[in-house]
């Protein structure tokens, strides 16, 4: 079975048990937690991937970093997963729990890269303009990027927005390196 389905299957799982005990707002904020963990420290991804250490050792881990810090229902749910060695899908699992919440919900994930971080003011244009866009709500993901000199650059799932200097600059250089000039006979 491929990764991606089990994932989808784990986190649709996750998902439905957390709508029926109401408590889906604190396990959502549990697997941005266990998101943010494993973005953070790639050895608790290698630990978790690693076959040759034990299910307990990696309990114990888990156990000591999540205990106390997320909801009984989430614990549960790694546990579970730990002792269906499925634990080496939990960053993916993770990220699907969180598409799925958002699909549920009706929110889209907007991905803003700019020079400088965003005031309250651009950061309220940015979501009117991608709502006006995608008719979702919207969770904006902020980037700042010097490389791109100026503008803005938003991704919308696949679409994207581009509107940097840099970006206009590589087409003015691209215009100017191509020869436009043909000679007549």
């Amino acid at each position: 079975m491929s990764v991606q389905r089990i994932a989808t299957r784990y986190a649709k799982s996750l998902l439905d048990l957390s709508l029926e005990k109401d408590i889906l707002e604190s396990v959502k904020d549990d697997m941005v937690l266990f998101n943010k963990v494993c973005l953070q420290n790639n050895d608790f991804v290698l630990l978790l991937k690693n076959p040759i250490v034990p299910n307990s050792t990696k309990g114990k881990v888990m156990k000591e970093i999540f205990s106390g810090k997320v909801q009984e229902l989430t614990e549960k749910f790694l546990d579970i997963v730990l002792r269906k060695d499925r634990e080496s899908y939990l960053p993916e699992i993770g990220r699907e729990f969180i598409a799925q919440y958002n699909a549920h919900n009706n929110v889209v994930r907007a991905d803003v890269t700019t020079t400088i971080e965003l005031t309250d003011d651009l950061r309220s244009e940015v979501s009117k303009v991608v709502n006006s866009i995608s008719g979702k709500k919207v969770d904006l993901v902020e980037t700042v990027d010097e490389s791109i000199i100026g503008g803005i650059i938003i991704k919308v799932g696949d679409k994207q927005i581009d509107a940097s200097v840099s970006s206009k600059l590589n087409a003015l250089k691209r215009d100017l390196t191509k020869n436009q000039y043909v000679k007549q006979i």
